[in-house]
């Protein structure tokens, strides 16, 4: 599967965004959380679309994928050299104090994005979960790491 820039919108759905801004906090903290323990990284976001349900309330799972296993995890869901090779040095080049790689992938739909010089650094999206764990911990799931 290949995708072109000037494709994105045609492919994004518009919940995709509304998606994002619904769970930045969690997405920011897995950013942060495996930057910290195992280098530079993507954030996997397995969604699970309910018709008849706003996308807020969608089931869905984030695990972090680390740079090393980032080839394979974009091979398995058939994406071209190309596309990987520009993740791949999306991941070397981002600052994690205020980006992070973010692979979306509902049923079919996939969507890579680089958030970047975001208003709220991926450290304190992480810091503020903490602070409030009991409102977000039945939305982690384990494990959250990737492994090959």
């Amino acid at each position: 599967m290949r995708f072109q820039p000037d494709q994105w919108t045609d492919h994004c759905d518009s919940w995709m965004p509304s998606f994002i801004h619904d769970h930045y906090l969690m997405i920011g903290s897995m950013a942060w959380q495996g930057y910290q323990q195992a280098g530079r990284g993507l954030v996997f976001c397995e969604i699970y679309p309910s018709q008849g349900r706003s996308s807020s309330f969608w089931p869905y799972r984030l695990r972090f994928t680390p740079q090393r296993h980032m080839p394979s995890r974009l091979q398995r869901l058939a994406l071209e050299d190309d596309t990987i090779d520009q993740v791949g040095r999306s991941l070397t080049t981002y600052d994690p104090h205020q980006a992070m790689v973010l692979l979306l992938v509902a049923g079919d739909q996939i969507e890579i994005d680089l958030l970047q010089n975001v208003a709220i650094a991926p450290e304190i999206c992480h810091a503020q979960i903490l602070q409030r764990w009991s409102e977000f911990q039945p939305c982690f799931t384990h494990p959250w790491l990737d492994q090959p």
